[in-house]
């Protein structure tokens, strides 16, 4: 699987060393699936994300383009420039952060089992990593309340002295 940020499939994602793709809430994704079995004529893609129905978010079904020998969807068929995919997903602004999401795929045609697209870089299921939008924002919160913690402790352990008021 290989995920691309715009919408002409440029911008190559590379997933982490572990196989994960970080992505954001809010964030689109653009998904192309290669090395597709060679029986599959048209696939049906979904994402694992659940929706509130407890639905996997389908992507919907697509033929798979077979140019000299590579099955794929999503992407431009280089045999035929007018031939275009687009399998586009958004990232939930709902998504829980730090969950992890795989794309599933299916032959279309006889719904039979699902497989999991892999990753091209290392040899393992590709996971859409949702991670916090503002990760400094995440540090600094819980930095500022540890700061304001050793503040109170401070000003808590301190012995008070007290010093009888003289008026004139």
């Amino acid at each position: 699987m290989y995920v691309y940020l715009n919408p002409d499939y440029t911008g190559l994602l590379t997933p982490n060393e572990k196989g994960f793709y970080e992505v954001f809430p809010g964030q689109t994704l653009y998904l192309q699936i290669k090395n597709i079995e060679s029986f599959f004529e048209k696939i049906q893609v979904r994402v694992s994300y659940e929706d509130i129905a407890g639905e996997a978010t389908e992507r919907g079904e697509y033929w798979v383009l077979d140019p000299d020998g590579e099955r794929f969807v999503g992407g431009q068929d280089p045999d035929n420039p007018s031939n275009f995919q687009t399998i586009v997903w958004t990232v939930p602004s709902d998504a829980v952060p730090c969950n992890t999401y795989v794309v599933q795929y299916r032959n279309a045609l006889d719904r039979s089992s699902i497989y999991i697209a892999s990753s091209p870089f290392i040899s393992r299921t590709a996971h859409l990593h949702v991670t916090p939008e503002i990760p400094l924002g995440t540090i600094g919160a819980i930095s500022a309340l540890f700061g304001g913690f050793v503040v109170f402790r401070l000003l808590k352990g301190r012995k008070t002295i007290m010093v009888p008021a003289k008026f004139p």
